[in-house]
C-alpha cells in the first residue's frame, strides 16, 4: 500500500479514538456548526475527499482543458455534500 495512504489511515483513527475517548456526546442543541465539523463522520469524508478527489484534481491540473472544467465540478459537488453533512450533524 501507499506509504501516505497508510500514513493518512493512522491519522484518522488516532483522531477518532482521541475523540471516543474524551466521551464525545453530541449535543442536542441547534449550533452552528462547527461542532459537527469536528465529528469522527465529516473528518472522514473530508480526509477521503482530499485524498482522492485530490489525486484526480492534480491530475486534471496537468491535462487541463474540459477535464479540469469537470473536475473542479466535481470537486464543487463534494464540497457541497460535506456542507450538507455538517447541516445534518447539527440537526441530530
Amino acid at each position: 500500500m501507499d506509504e501516505n495512504l497508510i500514513h493518512r489511515l493512522e491519522s484518522a483513527v488516532t483522531r477518532l479514538e482521541a475523540i471516543s475517548s474524551t466521551g464525545f456526546h453530541p449535543t442536542t442543541s441547534p449550533s452552528d456548526g462547527s461542532d459537527a465539523a469536528l465529528d469522527p463522520s465529516v473528518v472522514a469524508y473530508g480526509d477521503l475527499i482530499d485524498q482522492f478527489v485530490g489525486r484526480v484534481s492534480s491530475a486534471a491540473e496537468i491535462i487541463g482543458g474540459q477535464v479540469l472544467e469537470v473536475t473542479n465540478r466535481v470537486k464543487e459537488a463534494f464540497s457541497i455534500q460535506k456542507e450538507l453533512l455538517i447541516k445534518l450533524k447539527t440537526t441530530q
